[in-house]
């Protein structure tokens, strides 16, 4: 669960990050990452036109001076730099060898017709299937849908009520169970247990341990009431003024950021269907290969749309972006590398 709730590397469950909720849009050919006054990290912005993606025209252009440049199709010259594999190829295709194509789409147990199919770095392509010959992980990525990455080792999943650790990297639990508080003065050891079913009281670790449907949250490892937010006056992306139900947006207002409810509505769904399939959210999920897309696309769109339709500071390519991958079967031309470095998985409410 944690592969599907904090992303990773998901890249499907889009939240703009609350510390930098009004997004930098870029021209074309425009210089496109900038720095925080608070921060020497170096962020990448979003690009204005549709199909333009903020990364190098070259191998030693540096990350200061990357430009929102038209995003490299199939077969054409990508270039492979530190943020990313993907580079600065269109969603769907990887940057393999210096060209974008198709690959890195299959998990570890899936089909496949070739090394570069498989987006494990510890997994090789055998009689046709993905396998990982040595149960050598860095993250559950590397392992069967079944297993988790512990100590570097692919281990079996914990089974219903049985002791987990609350400071595995990794959701230990098998699916569709997360390892949740058991008690509230106990702060390494929890159980794993179905999602979304601890009252009003109960201990906690994040939302998706308390009752939705009766309107509850994780407050300080507590489940509380939640109650709609009024929205606040002035504020910065480098304050604390808003609530945590709130962002500061690019009119300097704190203004709605998501509801919990409305949020999960649309995600059980999405990962009911991507434990129906097994389908895990690492490597090139959003090539039409993968198993998330041949089986779960609608749903992500549905989150997608969700997710978008409260947030006006998008940049308009974005908006543009999810719609090409939701509406055109068979041909995907947007920007993966710009959308994964501008938006982030965040459900940890």
């Amino acid at each position: 669960m944690k592969l599907l709730f904090s992303f990773i590397s998901l890249i499907f469950l889009i939240v703009l990050t609350k510390g930098d909720s009004c997004m930098k849009c870029f021209q074309d050919e425009e210089k496109c990452t900038y720095k925080k006054s608070d921060s020497d990290f170096l962020y990448t912005g979003s690009c204005v036109s549709d199909g333009f993606v903020c990364g190098p025209y070259t191998n030693e252009t540096k990350k200061e001076n990357y430009v929102c440049r038209p995003s490299a199709q199939l077969d054409e010259e990508c270039f492979v730099n530190s943020d990313t594999d993907f580079g600065i190829c269109e969603i769907g295709l990887v940057c393999v060898n210096g060209k974008c194509i198709n690959a890195k789409f299959s998990q570890i147990g899936d089909e496949c017709e070739k090394e570069s199919d498989c987006y494990s770095k510890f997994s090789t392509c055998t009689k046709n299937i993905c396998t990982n010959p040595t149960n050598e992980c860095k993250y559950e990525e590397d392992c069967l849908y079944d297993q988790y990455c512990q100590d570097k080792v692919c281990t079996q999943r914990i089974q219903r009520g049985k002791n987990c650790s609350l400071n595995s990297k990794e959701e230990p639990c098998v699916h569709p169970l997360s390892c949740q508080k058991a008690y509230s003065n106990e702060k390494d050891v929890g159980t794993c247990q179905n999602l979304f079913q601890n009252v009003l009281g109960s201990a906690c670790v994040s939302d998706e341990n308390c009752n939705i449907n009766q309107d509850l949250y994780c407050n300080k490892n507590i489940c509380e009431k939640y109650v709609e937010p009024i929205q606040n006056g002035n504020c910065t992306n480098n304050d604390d003024v808003c609530d945590q139900f709130q962002q500061c947006g690019c009119d300097s207002k704190c203004n709605e950021w998501f509801s919990p409810k409305t949020r999960v509505d649309v995600l059980l769904p999405l990962y009911d269907c991507l434990n129906e399939y097994n389908c895990s959210l690492g490597g090139n999920s959003f090539s039409l290969s993968s198993c998330s897309s041949k089986n779960c696309r609608s749903l992500v769109c549905k989150y997608y749309q969700t997710s978008l339709g409260t947030n006006d500071d998008t940049c308009p390519s974005t908006k543009y972006s999810f719609e090409k991958y939701c509406n055109d079967s068979s041909k995907i031309s947007y920007s993966l590398f710009s959308l994964l470095l501008i938006l982030i998985i965040s459900l940890l409410f």
